[in-house]
Protein backbone atom coordinates (compact mmCIF):
# COMPACT_ATOMS: atom_id res chain seq x y z
CA UNK A 1 0.00 0.00 0.00
CA UNK A 2 2.82 2.37 0.83
CA UNK A 3 4.52 1.60 -2.51
CA UNK A 4 1.32 2.33 -4.44
CA UNK A 5 0.84 5.60 -2.62
CA UNK A 6 4.43 6.55 -3.29
CA UNK A 7 4.02 5.80 -7.01
CA UNK A 8 0.89 7.93 -7.25
CA UNK A 9 2.66 10.77 -5.51
CA UNK A 10 5.54 10.56 -7.98
CA UNK A 11 3.13 10.70 -10.97
CA UNK A 12 1.37 13.71 -9.46
CA UNK A 13 4.71 15.44 -8.95
CA UNK A 14 5.67 14.78 -12.60
CA UNK A 15 2.35 16.17 -13.85
CA UNK A 16 2.72 19.19 -11.59
CA UNK A 17 6.24 19.68 -12.89
CA UNK A 18 5.01 19.57 -16.50
CA UNK A 19 2.18 21.95 -15.74
CA UNK A 20 4.57 24.19 -13.86
CA UNK A 21 6.88 24.24 -16.87
CA UNK A 22 4.06 25.79 -18.90
CA UNK A 23 3.96 29.47 -18.23
CA UNK A 24 0.26 30.02 -19.11
CA UNK A 25 -3.04 28.20 -19.95
CA UNK A 26 -2.36 28.99 -23.60
CA UNK A 27 0.65 26.67 -23.48
CA UNK A 28 -1.53 23.88 -22.12
CA UNK A 29 -4.00 24.33 -24.98
CA UNK A 30 -1.20 24.35 -27.58
CA UNK A 31 0.19 21.13 -26.16
CA UNK A 32 -3.21 19.44 -26.37
CA UNK A 33 -3.60 20.65 -29.96
CA UNK A 34 -0.21 19.24 -30.92
CA UNK A 35 -1.04 15.88 -29.39
CA UNK A 36 -4.37 15.84 -31.22
CA UNK A 37 -2.68 16.77 -34.50
CA UNK A 38 -0.24 13.91 -34.09
CA UNK A 39 -3.07 11.47 -33.49
CA UNK A 40 -5.02 12.78 -36.50
CA UNK A 41 -1.93 12.58 -38.70
CA UNK A 42 -1.26 8.99 -37.70
CA UNK A 43 -4.89 8.10 -38.28
CA UNK A 44 -4.79 9.78 -41.71
CA UNK A 45 -1.68 7.81 -42.66
CA UNK A 46 -3.39 4.57 -41.70
CA UNK A 47 -6.52 5.44 -43.69
CA UNK A 48 -4.46 6.54 -46.69
CA UNK A 49 -2.51 3.31 -46.61
CA UNK A 50 -5.76 1.35 -46.47
CA UNK A 51 -7.21 3.30 -49.40
CA UNK A 52 -4.05 2.74 -51.42
CA UNK A 53 -4.26 -0.98 -50.79
CA UNK A 54 -7.93 -1.02 -51.81
CA UNK A 55 -7.19 1.00 -54.95
CA UNK A 56 -4.35 -1.34 -55.85
CA UNK A 57 -6.62 -4.35 -55.48
CA UNK A 58 -9.29 -2.57 -57.52
CA UNK A 59 -6.81 -1.77 -60.30
CA UNK A 60 -5.66 -5.37 -60.35
CA UNK A 61 -9.26 -6.58 -60.60
CA UNK A 62 -10.14 -4.06 -63.32
CA UNK A 63 -7.07 -5.02 -65.36
CA UNK A 64 -8.00 -8.67 -64.96
CA UNK A 65 -11.57 -7.94 -66.05
CA UNK A 66 -10.35 -6.01 -69.08
CA UNK A 67 -8.11 -8.87 -70.12
CA UNK A 68 -11.00 -11.27 -69.66
CA UNK A 69 -13.34 -9.07 -71.72
CA UNK A 70 -10.77 -8.76 -74.50
CA UNK A 71 -10.33 -12.52 -74.57
CA UNK A 72 -14.08 -13.12 -74.66
CA UNK A 73 -14.44 -10.44 -77.33
CA UNK A 74 -11.88 -12.17 -79.51
CA UNK A 75 -13.69 -15.46 -79.03
CA UNK A 76 -17.10 -13.97 -79.82
CA UNK A 77 -15.94 -11.82 -82.74
CA UNK A 78 -17.38 -12.81 -86.10
CA UNK A 79 -16.08 -11.41 -89.35
CA UNK A 80 -18.46 -9.58 -91.64
CA UNK A 81 -18.10 -12.19 -94.39
CA UNK A 82 -18.84 -15.05 -91.98
CA UNK A 83 -21.83 -13.18 -90.56
CA UNK A 84 -23.29 -12.57 -94.00
CA UNK A 85 -22.78 -16.19 -95.00
CA UNK A 86 -24.54 -17.40 -91.84
CA UNK A 87 -27.45 -14.92 -92.04
CA UNK A 88 -30.73 -15.70 -93.75
CA UNK A 89 -30.92 -12.16 -95.15
CA UNK A 90 -27.34 -11.07 -95.93
CA UNK A 91 -28.66 -7.96 -97.68
CA UNK A 92 -29.78 -6.59 -94.29
CA UNK A 93 -26.39 -7.03 -92.61
CA UNK A 94 -24.48 -3.77 -92.15
CA UNK A 95 -20.73 -3.36 -91.54
CA UNK A 96 -21.13 -2.48 -87.85
CA UNK A 97 -23.33 -5.50 -87.10
CA UNK A 98 -20.21 -7.64 -86.69
CA UNK A 99 -19.25 -5.57 -83.61
CA UNK A 100 -22.49 -6.32 -81.77
CA UNK A 101 -22.52 -8.23 -78.49
CA UNK A 102 -24.21 -11.18 -80.20
CA UNK A 103 -23.93 -10.75 -83.99
CA UNK A 104 -25.68 -14.02 -84.84
CA UNK A 105 -28.71 -13.14 -82.72
CA UNK A 106 -28.83 -9.70 -84.32
CA UNK A 107 -28.76 -11.24 -87.80
CA UNK A 108 -31.56 -13.60 -86.79
CA UNK A 109 -33.68 -10.73 -85.46
CA UNK A 110 -33.15 -8.73 -88.64
CA UNK A 111 -34.30 -11.67 -90.75
CA UNK A 112 -37.67 -11.90 -88.99
CA UNK A 113 -40.44 -10.79 -91.38
CA UNK A 114 -41.99 -7.37 -90.69
CA UNK A 115 -39.39 -6.56 -88.05
CA UNK A 116 -38.80 -2.86 -87.39
CA UNK A 117 -35.22 -1.71 -87.74
CA UNK A 118 -33.39 0.61 -85.35
CA UNK A 119 -33.47 4.30 -86.41
CA UNK A 120 -30.41 5.29 -88.41
CA UNK A 121 -29.48 8.29 -86.26
CA UNK A 122 -28.25 6.07 -83.38
CA UNK A 123 -24.74 6.03 -84.85
CA UNK A 124 -24.52 9.74 -85.64
CA UNK A 125 -22.43 11.96 -83.38
CA UNK A 126 -24.48 15.08 -83.98
CA UNK A 127 -27.80 15.66 -82.32
CA UNK A 128 -31.02 14.36 -83.81
CA UNK A 129 -32.77 16.78 -86.21
CA UNK A 130 -29.84 19.20 -86.03
CA UNK A 131 -29.89 19.67 -89.81
CA UNK A 132 -33.43 21.03 -89.65
CA UNK A 133 -32.34 24.16 -87.80
CA UNK A 134 -33.07 27.20 -89.89
CA UNK A 135 -35.25 25.30 -92.34
CA UNK A 136 -38.49 27.13 -92.92
CA UNK A 137 -41.45 25.04 -91.94
CA UNK A 138 -44.40 25.06 -94.30
CA UNK A 139 -47.65 26.29 -92.77
CA UNK A 140 -50.29 23.68 -92.17
CA UNK A 141 -52.84 23.40 -94.94
CA UNK A 142 -56.36 22.22 -94.27
CA UNK A 143 -57.48 19.15 -96.21
CA UNK A 144 -59.81 19.89 -99.14
CA UNK A 145 -62.90 18.55 -97.39
CA UNK A 146 -62.32 20.93 -94.44
CA UNK A 147 -61.33 23.90 -96.59
CA UNK A 148 -64.67 23.57 -98.42
CA UNK A 149 -66.52 24.41 -95.19
CA UNK A 150 -65.06 27.97 -95.23
CA UNK A 151 -63.74 27.59 -91.69
CA UNK A 152 -60.52 29.39 -92.58
CA UNK A 153 -62.42 32.37 -94.01
CA UNK A 154 -64.52 32.69 -90.85
CA UNK A 155 -61.43 32.52 -88.68
CA UNK A 156 -59.64 35.21 -90.71
CA UNK A 157 -62.68 37.49 -90.60
CA UNK A 158 -62.95 37.06 -86.84
CA UNK A 159 -59.25 37.88 -86.44
CA UNK A 160 -59.69 41.09 -88.44
CA UNK A 161 -62.65 42.12 -86.29
CA UNK A 162 -60.69 41.47 -83.10
CA UNK A 163 -57.82 43.63 -84.35
CA UNK A 164 -60.14 46.63 -84.86
CA UNK A 165 -61.87 46.40 -81.47
CA UNK A 166 -60.70 48.51 -78.57
CA UNK A 167 -59.46 47.17 -75.26
CA UNK A 168 -62.67 48.19 -73.48
CA UNK A 169 -64.80 46.34 -76.01
CA UNK A 170 -62.66 43.21 -75.68
CA UNK A 171 -63.00 43.23 -71.89
CA UNK A 172 -66.77 43.70 -72.15
CA UNK A 173 -67.09 40.81 -74.60
CA UNK A 174 -64.94 38.68 -72.37
CA UNK A 175 -67.42 39.15 -69.54
CA UNK A 176 -70.46 38.87 -71.82
CA UNK A 177 -69.42 36.78 -74.82
CA UNK A 178 -71.53 36.73 -77.95
CA UNK A 179 -71.92 33.87 -80.35
CA UNK A 180 -70.61 34.92 -83.74
CA UNK A 181 -70.95 33.35 -87.15
CA UNK A 182 -70.33 29.61 -87.22
CA UNK A 183 -70.43 26.76 -89.68
CA UNK A 184 -73.66 24.87 -89.97
CA UNK A 185 -73.81 21.51 -88.31
CA UNK A 186 -74.90 19.74 -91.48
CA UNK A 187 -71.89 21.10 -93.37
CA UNK A 188 -69.49 19.84 -90.72
CA UNK A 189 -71.22 16.47 -90.57
CA UNK A 190 -70.98 16.05 -94.33
CA UNK A 191 -67.34 17.14 -94.30
CA UNK A 192 -66.31 14.51 -91.76
CA UNK A 193 -68.64 11.62 -92.61
CA UNK A 194 -69.29 11.99 -96.35
CA UNK A 195 -66.61 14.09 -98.00
CA UNK A 196 -63.60 13.05 -95.93
CA UNK A 197 -60.84 11.56 -98.08
CA UNK A 198 -57.86 9.39 -97.26
CA UNK A 199 -54.44 11.12 -97.17
CA UNK A 200 -52.29 10.77 -100.25
CA UNK A 201 -49.68 8.73 -98.43
CA UNK A 202 -49.65 6.91 -95.10
CA UNK A 203 -46.61 5.45 -93.41
CA UNK A 204 -46.28 1.71 -93.83
CA UNK A 205 -45.45 -0.76 -91.09
CA UNK A 206 -41.86 -0.36 -89.94
CA UNK A 207 -41.33 2.87 -91.88
CA UNK A 208 -39.43 5.25 -89.63
CA UNK A 209 -38.95 8.98 -89.80
CA UNK A 210 -35.56 10.41 -90.69
CA UNK A 211 -34.21 13.90 -91.19
CA UNK A 212 -35.47 15.80 -94.23
CA UNK A 213 -37.94 13.10 -95.11
CA UNK A 214 -40.36 15.78 -96.25
CA UNK A 215 -38.08 16.50 -99.21
CA UNK A 216 -38.48 12.89 -100.39
CA UNK A 217 -42.28 12.99 -100.42
CA UNK A 218 -42.42 13.41 -104.19
CA UNK A 219 -39.99 10.55 -104.72
CA UNK A 220 -42.09 8.31 -102.46
CA UNK A 221 -45.23 9.21 -104.36
CA UNK A 222 -43.50 8.46 -107.65
CA UNK A 223 -42.23 5.14 -106.32
CA UNK A 224 -45.75 4.13 -105.30
CA UNK A 225 -46.91 4.58 -108.86
CA UNK A 226 -44.30 2.15 -110.21
CA UNK A 227 -44.93 -1.58 -110.38
CA UNK A 228 -42.37 -4.34 -110.67
CA UNK A 229 -42.22 -5.62 -114.24
CA UNK A 230 -44.36 -2.83 -115.72
CA UNK A 231 -42.46 -0.63 -118.18
CA UNK A 232 -43.52 2.62 -119.76
CA UNK A 233 -43.55 3.21 -123.49
CA UNK A 234 -40.55 5.53 -123.18
CA UNK A 235 -38.48 2.83 -121.49
CA UNK A 236 -39.54 0.20 -124.00
CA UNK A 237 -38.63 2.51 -126.87
CA UNK A 238 -35.20 3.17 -125.33
CA UNK A 239 -34.61 -0.60 -125.06
CA UNK A 240 -35.73 -1.24 -128.64
CA UNK A 241 -38.91 -3.04 -127.60
CA UNK A 242 -42.39 -2.57 -129.08
CA UNK A 243 -44.83 -0.37 -127.12
CA UNK A 244 -47.34 -1.78 -124.68
CA UNK A 245 -50.25 -1.43 -127.13
CA UNK A 246 -48.62 -3.53 -129.86
CA UNK A 247 -49.75 -7.11 -130.49
CA UNK A 248 -46.35 -8.67 -129.73
CA UNK A 249 -45.50 -6.61 -126.64
CA UNK A 250 -45.96 -9.53 -124.23
CA UNK A 251 -44.03 -11.94 -126.47
CA UNK A 252 -40.94 -9.70 -126.63
CA UNK A 253 -38.35 -10.54 -123.96
CA UNK A 254 -36.45 -7.94 -121.99
CA UNK A 255 -32.70 -7.60 -122.70
CA UNK A 256 -31.67 -8.72 -119.19
CA UNK A 257 -33.59 -11.99 -119.36
CA UNK A 258 -30.50 -14.00 -120.33
CA UNK A 259 -28.58 -12.70 -117.31
CA UNK A 260 -31.43 -13.68 -114.97
CA UNK A 261 -31.57 -17.13 -116.55
CA UNK A 262 -27.86 -17.54 -115.90
CA UNK A 263 -27.57 -15.92 -112.44
CA UNK A 264 -31.11 -16.15 -111.11
CA UNK A 265 -33.83 -13.66 -110.16
CA UNK A 266 -33.00 -10.55 -108.11
CA UNK A 267 -32.59 -11.32 -104.39
CA UNK A 268 -35.19 -8.71 -103.46
CA UNK A 269 -37.76 -10.40 -105.69
CA UNK A 270 -36.89 -14.04 -105.12
CA UNK A 271 -40.57 -15.07 -104.97
CA UNK A 272 -41.72 -12.98 -107.93
CA UNK A 273 -42.94 -14.90 -110.95
CA UNK A 274 -40.82 -13.75 -113.88
CA UNK A 275 -41.69 -15.10 -117.31
CA UNK A 276 -38.83 -17.14 -118.71
CA UNK A 277 -37.08 -17.44 -115.32
CA UNK A 278 -39.49 -18.66 -112.65
CA UNK A 279 -42.65 -18.84 -114.77
CA UNK A 280 -43.54 -20.18 -118.23
CA UNK A 281 -43.00 -17.99 -121.25
CA UNK A 282 -46.11 -16.21 -122.62
CA UNK A 283 -48.03 -17.41 -125.64
CA UNK A 284 -46.42 -16.61 -128.94
CA UNK A 285 -42.95 -16.35 -127.41
CA UNK A 286 -40.01 -17.72 -129.36
CA UNK A 287 -37.14 -19.52 -127.66
CA UNK A 288 -33.56 -18.99 -128.75
CA UNK A 289 -30.82 -16.39 -128.61
CA UNK A 290 -30.31 -14.94 -132.08
CA UNK A 291 -33.76 -13.54 -132.83
CA UNK A 292 -34.51 -10.12 -131.25
CA UNK A 293 -36.92 -10.56 -128.38
CA UNK A 294 -36.20 -14.29 -128.05
CA UNK A 295 -36.59 -15.93 -124.64
CA UNK A 296 -33.39 -17.99 -124.52
CA UNK A 297 -33.62 -21.27 -122.62
CA UNK A 298 -36.99 -22.53 -121.39
CA UNK A 299 -37.56 -21.99 -117.66
CA UNK A 300 -36.60 -24.86 -115.33
CA UNK A 301 -40.20 -25.80 -114.61
CA UNK A 302 -41.06 -25.99 -118.30
CA UNK A 303 -37.88 -27.96 -119.03
CA UNK A 304 -38.69 -30.45 -116.27
CA UNK A 305 -42.23 -30.87 -117.60
CA UNK A 306 -40.96 -31.45 -121.15
CA UNK A 307 -38.44 -34.02 -119.90
CA UNK A 308 -41.19 -35.83 -117.99
CA UNK A 309 -43.41 -35.91 -121.09
CA UNK A 310 -40.55 -37.26 -123.21
CA UNK A 311 -39.88 -39.97 -120.66
CA UNK A 312 -43.56 -40.89 -120.63
CA UNK A 313 -43.71 -41.13 -124.42
CA UNK A 314 -40.59 -43.28 -124.56
CA UNK A 315 -42.02 -45.61 -121.93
Amino acid sequence: QQNANAKEEEEEEEENAEVGALSSPRDVIDKDDKERDVVVEQKGKIEKHGEEMKMKKKIDLSARDRRRERRLGRERHVSLAALKSAAERPDLIEPWDANARDPLLLAQLKAIPRSVSVPEHWRLKRKYLQNKRGVEKKPYELPPYLAATQVAALRDARAEMEAVKSLKTRQRERLRPKIGASVEESVLRDAFFKLQTKPARLSAHGELYYEMREADADAFQMAREFRVGAMSDELRAALGMPPNESWNAAAFAVPWLFAMQRVGPPPSYAYLKIAGVTAPVPKGAQLGFRTPGAWGHPPPAAAATAAALDATEMA
